[in-house]
């Protein structure tokens, strides 16, 4: 019987899990990265319409939040593997992938229009920042001084507060590769947004290419951040450093149209260590770092997403911690996860 395989390396060195058995989809954060950094050097800007590689591009005004356009982009490639984004949140908005049977089915879960992505309060696809999960006490030091950022999650700051860059609308420009297209996004935050110290300048990329079947694709992405130490020729100092943790909150089902749970998919994650919760309402790591080997948390040979919901327990069931990556020198496959379509 044949599989359905979604896979990438991992972009980080820790990866956030939340998967629930109330909420069928899996989250994978920083699941995906390029082995090519910055693509978007290997090509060129494309007009808002154009097909590349055998894959189609556009770009259109969708909407506007407080007075500023935010657009929507679609990349649609000729076996039916289509992917699309909006600059609001440099958010990924669905991913339309083939069956076993060339079936062509949404594997993510998304909103439709752009109002409901700017309600929407649970990130779907969005880029999160500065620093993804939760910064305890909403608070850090940084060379002896305590700094306060938003606190949007109880007392914690989540996600970089509430006015992320999930909430941002980021500069865009699609491009094309020699073998695709795909869109840069790019947001600089001035110091002291959300509270947090330096100005910083943040790309997202994502690419999209052809598959050898019907409703075969790729999808590629890079993220990458640079803080800014000065300002205005050098004259401002700004202050710094700052902590950075971007990823991306894509919620995957690739069970199709999310036709079953997550419980009945695989997972693999060359992760040897993981970080534990304390048992607070609002669960936060307790600064240990723990191995794997004999824990629910286990995904290094592949798992089942089911057992480990169950084996983790809670109320309500589910895995909410971040797991630690093993080096990928060697170039083997670093993340997936599979469902039996």
């Amino acid at each position: 019987m044949a599989s359905s395989l979604l896979s990438a390396d991992v972009a980080s060195s820790q990866n956030e899990l939340p998967v629930s058995s109330a909420v069928p989809p899996l989250a994978l954060h920083n699941l995906f990265s390029v082995k090519a950094v910055p693509i978007f050097q290997r090509g060129s800007l494309l007009p808002p319409s154009m097909n590349n590689g055998g894959v189609s591009a556009s770009s259109r005004v969708w909407g506007t939040v407080n007075g500023q356009e935010v657009h929507r982009i679609d990349f649609d490639t000729t076996e039916g593997f289509g992917v699309s984004f909006t600059t609001y949140g440099a958010t990924l908005l669905s991913v339309r992938s083939g069956d076993k049977d060339g079936a062509i089915e949404e594997v993510t879960l998304q909103h439709d229009t752009l109002d409901e992505v700017v309600a929407g309060d649970a990130y779907y696809g969005s880029t999160v920042g500065r620093v993804c999960n939760r910064i305890v006490g909403a608070s850090f030091s940084v060379d002896g001084e305590v700094i306060s950022v938003d606190a949007n999650n109880g007392p914690h700051c989540l996600h970089g507060g509430a006015k992320g860059f999930d909430k941002a609308v980021w500069r865009h420009e699609v491009f094309h590769t020699s073998d695709g297209v795909g869109v840069k996004f790019e947001y600089d935050s001035p110091d002291g947004e959300g509270g947090f110290p330096g100005a910083l300048a943040t790309k997202v990329t994502y690419s999209v290419k052809r598959g050898s079947e019907r409703g075969t694709g790729e999808l590629h992405t890079a993220m990458e951040a640079e803080y800014v130490t000065d300002d205005d020729g050098g004259k401002e100092k700004k202050r710094g450093p700052t902590p950075v943790n971007l990823t991306n909150h894509a919620y995957w089902n690739l069970s199709g149209d999310r036709k079953r749970s997550v419980r009945d998919h695989e997972l693999m994650m060359r992760c040897d260590r993981y970080l534990p919760l304390d048992e607070q309402p609002v669960r936060v790591p307790t600064g240990e770092i723990m191995p794997v080997l004999g824990t629910p948390f286990d995904f290094t040979e592949g798992a089942s997403l089911g057992a480990a919901i169950d084996g983790v327990g809670g109320n309500p069931p589910g895995v909410d911690n971040c797991l630690v990556r093993v080096g990928t020198s060697d170039g083997g496959q670093a993340a997936g996860f599979r469902t039996w379509r």
